[in-house]
């Protein structure tokens, strides 16, 4: 695209004219690229890029950027002003708003999925108002449909990325549903666009409805096309334009709908409408053996030959070309199926159906049809190839259906099917301009094969190709196909999705002074070879004449009736013998053959020539031409006594009768080597069979484990959701008792100590801190390593071995530093078995007293008085329980 020039605008601005929004996602890169290669640099205009960005990785967008345009960049930063002519990123894990044209960010802390873009458009809309400019691109979703919304009621300019120039058109598709669009192009195209806005808003507004790739040459409905051309990649320009206004305006009328341009702006936001639209322009008119008399007598004429035709082993291909529902289809698949069975054909059918409308493919492919679509359709047909379901509705058999393959396929664009015996196209050339007629009946042309049959609609004709065929049912439009004869092909018959060019006459002098030069030169290369080249031919390896040089009209003779190619179908008697003889030996030998005095008659004159068979050997395409010329030696004499018959015999190197022995010879050794070759292939043939018998058992046996593998999956599978579910309850159980315990431990004023089986501190609650100073941290560290008040920390670690040994718990009574007694106990903590699993210690206590005769004093028994209670533990393959209490 031509840079844009700038006018009206002041070269230094401190606030931005425009501030343009863009959000973009998956694909979006490849659009900003676009974009930014033919944006001006001086535009005046701000540009905030949105993306949707992965919170993990840093982005390099920046970098990428500045390979495609001059202006600053910027990573924004919260409270960032806005500056002209610059453009700005927003960082992962941010949501990013604008407020007096500064961007502010705040961290995203919720888990649910955003809609960054749309939260920066509201608030550009709010602040920007009419200076606001939002432009969605490529992406996944619908993020940036709500935000348009606000840029379009602050009176904003709306652009969307076209959906054919998009790698993601979930973004794009959503924005232009929302119905608030105003120009629809892709990401190359925007920045003119955005330069005129800048300078004339009003006179850019004015083309608001242009919103596709319209053109001016389509007349009326050239939005409508352009929006149906994007939409379904068919352009409707190329049909007659009073077909398609008649049905346009009958959609207009039923939607109450005065002015084409409204309509256009309605189809661009409403799907469905479009949809329907393009359904009744498609005309899908059609039924089962439609026109009755057509289908006899393609029935009882047709049919039999394209069978007869065929050679042994060659499958039959038809073509139902815009098939529809798939009625046509079928009556082919049913008359050809009936035709096989009479004359036992076991090979190939198979029945190409095609159409653009993809829903009607749906319903053709699934082959159910009401009772009422089925009237032309014989009571024994019906039985024969249709099973009854619910209500009054036939599907067609299962043998039916295999022969059918439906496909979408655009004939105007899309390449065609080959090597096909038959095609039926009916009613639908009628709807196309003349000159997409010619074009599609080349196509067809290109698709038959010779002697097949093209057959189409009663209102259709074949142009100016009525040369290329003959005639078999004028009344039915039935055609046959004369000669092998490779028409033009013109597949880019409409511009569908590529941007048309409208060609420049631009004048040139160098290059064509280089074309006449060249035809100049090829003049002379004629010339020359006609002046020093002998009479001669160039031929392949196929024996297939390339090039003439000379005259050879003395040599070759020219044939009647069917075009041959093949030089040897075009000499006689002796010369053909030595040509052939020669060319068998250069084959094999590889080396330029002279083949003398070889006697030729032409009319009443006998001459001698030497024929020169020289081989041509490219060694990188690996290819073999061969030049074989003619040169005339002398007169030969008709009748010559039996001894000068013998001297020129000697003389001549050419013997006509041992040439043709020596060539029986070499066809009959060529015989019996291809004999060997083909009994080694039957062969080997058979032996590939037999191991693809054996292959195709091991499959059918590795299908049925892998189907019992399943199986076994899916019940494996439910198993493992069972115990997930299982053990979602046991953890949850497990949670409540381990807080339980915790609570316990917490409220309890028995000081409580559980150690390991080496003596390691597992758990210990608060009341402890009276007679063990620990912290947190000292979980897991040896309860020796810890200092206590106790007095007999020696025996308090030697009871604690002891009850592990042992598993028999203990108590006694000890003195603390301070002067109070407690009582300690060790008991091993048992699973439910029995067994010593774990060794835990506690140790509790409660203040009563300083020494054992006040505890007696107060209490008179070792009971009754108030006691201080701690416990300790260890925790191992045993389990013991220390209690000590003050008495």
């Amino acid at each position: 695209m031509p840079e844009c020039e700038v006018t009206n605008l002041d070269a230094v601005q401190t606030k931005s004219t425009y501030i343009v929004g863009i959000g973009a996602s998956a694909g979006g890169l490849n659009a900003l690229e676009q974009f930014f290669d033919n944006m001006p640099a001086d535009s005046g205009m701000a540009f905030v890029v949105i993306q949707h960005l992965s919170p993990d990785f840093k982005s390099l967008m920046d970098d990428l950027l500045s390979r495609h345009t001059s202006m600053n960049i910027h990573r924004v930063t919260n409270g960032i002003d806005l500056q002209p002519n610059s453009i700005y990123l927003i960082p992962p894990k941010t949501r990013m708003t604008i407020e007096n044209e500064k961007l502010y960010l705040t961290e995203k802390l919720s888990q649910h999925v955003e809609l960054p873009i749309d939260i920066f458009f509201n608030s550009l809309a709010s602040d920007a108002e009419d200076r606001a400019i939002g432009i969605i691109l490529s992406g996944t979703g619908s993020d940036g449909s709500r935000g348009i919304l606000s840029i379009h009621n602050a009176g904003g300019l709306v652009l969307v990325q076209s959906l054919e120039s998009a790698q993601f058109d979930g973004m794009p598709r959503s924005a232009i549903a929302s119905g608030v669009c105003d120009f629809i192009l892709a990401p190359d195209r925007m920045p003119r666009l955005l330069v005129e806005y800048a300078v004339n808003p009003l006179v850019v507004r004015s083309k608001m409805h242009l919103t596709l790739d319209v053109l001016e040459d389509e007349g009326e409905f050239a939005e409508v096309f352009a929006l149906l051309r994007r939409s379904y990649h068919l352009d409707f320009s190329k049909y007659k334009g009073a077909t398609v206004g008649r049905r346009v305006k009958r959609r207009m009328e039923f939607r109450q709908i005065p002015g084409i341009s409204d309509y256009a702006a309605i189809l661009s936001g409403d799907p469905g409408e479009l949809e329907a639209l393009y359904k009744d322009l498609l005309i899908g008119v059609t039924e089962f053996f439609r026109d009755r008399q057509a289908f006899q007598f393609l029935e009882s004429e047709i049919i039999p030959r394209l069978f007869s035709n065929l050679h042994d082993g060659e499958d039959l291909r038809v073509w139902s070309a815009a098939c529809a529902t798939g009625e046509e289809a079928y009556s082919l698949a049913i008359l050809l199926t009936e035709r096989a069975e009479d004359i036992g054909f076991m090979g190939k059918i198979t029945v190409f159906a095609t159409d653009v409308h993809k829903t009607s493919l749906e319903v053709a492919s699934l082959g159910l049809y009401d009772l009422e679509r089925l009237a032309n359709v014989s009571p024994e047909r019906l039985e024969r190839f249709f099973r009854k379901e619910a209500g009054d509705q036939f599907r067609v058999t299962s043998e039916l259906r295999k022969l059918v393959v439906f496909a979408p396929h655009n004939l105007l664009k899309d390449p065609p099917f080959t090597r096909l015996d038959l095609i039926c196209c009916r009613n639908l050339l009628i709807y196309f301009q003349s000159s997409v007629q010619e074009k599609v009946i080349s196509v067809f042309h290109f698709a038959l094969k010779t002697n097949s049959v093209l057959f189409l609609g009663s209102s259709e004709g074949l142009g100016g190709f009525a040369d290329e065929f003959e005639v078999i049912a004028s009344q039915h439009k039935m055609f046959s196909k004369i000669r092998d004869l490779k028409l033009a092909i013109d597949l880019d018959a409409v511009r569908a999705d590529k941007e048309r060019v409208i060609p420049v006459a631009v004048f040139q002098p160098a290059q064509n002074r280089m074309i006449s030069m060249d035809r100049q030169m090829l003049y002379d290369y004629d010339l020359l070879l006609r002046k020093h080249m002998p009479p001669g031919v160039l031929i392949n390896e196929n024996r297939h004449i390339i090039h003439y040089f000379g005259n050879v009209a003395e040599y070759l003779k020219m044939p009647e009736g069917r075009v041959e190619n093949d030089v040897l179908l075009l000499v006689e008697d002796n010369l053909h013998i030595a040509l052939s003889t020669a060319l068998l030996r250069v084959n094999k030998a590889r080396q330029c053959l002279v083949t003398r005095n070889v006697r030729v008659k032409r009319a009443l004159d006998e001459f001698l020539i030497d024929l020169t068979v020289d081989p041509l050997v490219d060694e990188k395409s690996r290819t073999i031409h061969y030049h074989i010329y003619f040169e005339r030696v002398r007169q030969a004499e008709p009748h010559l006594p039996p001894v000068e018959q013998q001297a020129e015999s000697d003389e001549s190197s050419f013997d006509s009768s041992g040439h043709y022995r020596q060539h029986i010879g070499d066809l009959e050794m060529e015989l019996q080597s291809t004999r060997e070759n083909l009994q080694t292939t039957v062969e080997e043939l058979q032996t590939s069979n037999e191991e693809l018998q054996a292959t195709n058992e091991e499959l059918l046996a590795s299908n049925e484990e892998l189907q019992s593998t399943n199986e076994e999956l899916h019940s494996v599978n439910e198993e493992l959701y069972s115990v997930n579910s299982e053990f979602e309850r046991k953890n949850i159980d497990l949670k409540q008792l381990n807080t339980d315990h915790d609570n316990l431990l917490s409220s309890i004023d028995i000081g409580t100590i559980f150690l390991d089986r080496q003596m390691r501190i597992r758990k210990f609650n608060p009341s402890i801190a009276a007679f063990f100073k620990l912290l947190p941290q000292d979980i897991g560290r040896p309860i020796d390593h810890i200092a206590y008040h106790l007095s007999r920390q020696d025996e308090l670690l030697a009871d604690i071995g002891m009850v592990l040994s042992s598993s028999v718990p203990t108590e006694k009574e000890e003195n603390t530093r301070d002067g109070k007694w407690l009582l300690i106990r060790i008991m091993p903590f048992r699973t439910e078995t029995g067994m010593c699993h774990n060794l835990y210690g506690h140790i509790a206590g409660q203040d009563c007293g300083t020494g054992r005769h006040q505890a007696e004093r107060g209490a008179g028994a070792k009971g009754t008085g108030t006691h201080q209670r701690s416990s300790a533990g260890v925790c191992g393959p045993h389990r013991s329980r220390t209690r000590t209490e003050e008495s």
